[in-house]
């Protein structure tokens, strides 16, 4: 799971252009370019269970005023577009996030162990968000600092080719539209299909086999290797790591339960300390 940003205005979408003229491409105002959605995305290596995942684009009141929520309201396509304050996302976002992929899993959660592969963003190590996933059953397997470009299959594989979908449909809806001018339901209708073309309706097993999640790392992609200077895949300890060393895994000054999150015990008695440095 990781999120992106998606512009309500992208720019640099070249089109045909006259021969002498400058390589402008596509121009917006300093207004729309600013304006952002944010994407929480969520790929498997089931291909069964991708329809499950919610795949949610939260906004703001600036991106998507009230009488646009209401519009939205009406359309079944686009259900899991939430309002928030913040385009950010929150700790209180993130539980709610966990509450509907649970909700969505809740058929298969009690019968297989669900690893949820996340990065080490402050929303995502809130204590709160690590108690909702242990009363749901979903293990949270946290991607050290610093590492998320080489570790997640999402940043790796998938939110290019989605932004890259984003953009080819974006030119298409327009080409079709009268004076190729694009409203913001539309914008948000080119927003689901590209998520739906992209993060459900494609295969991702590979997208972990090559990120080294799955297959005991055998499988990653030599690029992959070369960005974490590994000559060789590493080997896991067959000792459990202690807490310090756990810290060193976490953003720097960090403070968390590490104990917790280890998974020493279902409440750790450890006092939050700071990672190291």
């Amino acid at each position: 799971m990781a999120e992106c940003s998606l512009k309500l205005c992208p720019t640099r979408i070249l089109g045909t252009l006259v021969r002498g003229q400058p390589d402008i491409g596509q121009q917006a105002p300093l207004d729309a370019r600013r304006k952002c959605l944010t994407l929480m995305a969520t790929i498997c290596s089931d291909p069964v269970l991708a329809k499950y995942l919610p795949q949610v684009v939260v906004g703001n009141e600036h991106v998507l005023p009230h009488r646009l929520c209401a519009a939205v309201a009406s359309d079944p396509a686009l259900d899991l577009l939430w309002w928030r304050k913040t385009s950010w996302i929150t700790a209180e976002t993130m539980v709610a996030y966990l509450e509907t992929l649970c909700k969505n899993l809740a058929h298969v959660l009690p019968n297989r162990l669900c690893a949820l592969l996340l990065d080490a963003c402050q929303a995502h190590l809130h204590r709160a968000v690590l108690e909702t996933a242990r009363v749901r059953n979903l293990k949270l397997v946290v991607i050290p600092a610093q590492t998320t470009p080489w570790l997640q299959p999402l940043d790796l594989f998938v939110f290019r080719s989605c932004r890259e979908k984003m953009e080819e449909l974006l030119v298409s809806t327009r080409c079709q539209s009268a004076g190729g001018n694009l409203s913001q339901m539309a914008w948000l209708r080119v927003v689901n299909d590209a998520k739906q073309q992209v993060l459900i309706d494609r295969a991702h097993t590979s997208d972990f086999e090559k990120a080294g999640v799955l297959c005991q790392q055998r499988l990653m992609s030599s690029r992959v290797a070369k960005g974490l200077a590994w000559k060789e895949m590493a080997s896991v300890p067959r000792t459990w790591p202690t807490i310090h060393q756990v810290a060193m895994l976490f953003p720097r000054k960090r403070k968390a339960d590490f104990g917790a999150w280890l998974g020493y015990s279902e409440s750790s008695s450890e006092q939050p300390i700071p990672s190291l440095d």
